[in-house]
């Protein structure tokens, strides 16, 4: 069984990722290829499926859950 705790450490994670993809600190160039080393898609359906997991232990919205945790993380 997933805790409270373990799905707002991974939703905090994938936040944090998304955040990271966004201000460009998840890009790298090699021999003049930009990358990116993690995709923007995947990492929004990791943040939608832990929102849905913390949303259905504790009871709160989705939306309440995110900004609860982004709250805590400034």
């Amino acid at each position: 069984m997933i805790t409270k705790e373990q799905a707002e450490t991974q939703l905090a994670h994938y936040l944090k990722a998304e955040a990271d993809i966004l201000t460009g600190q998840q890009e790298l160039e090699v021999e003049g290829q930009r990358m990116v080393r993690a995709k923007l898609d995947d990492v929004r359906k990791g943040v939608t499926y832990w929102s849905n997991i913390l949303s259905g232990i504790t009871g709160e919205s989705v939306v309440k859950a995110k900004a609860r945790l982004l709250e805590i993380a400034e």
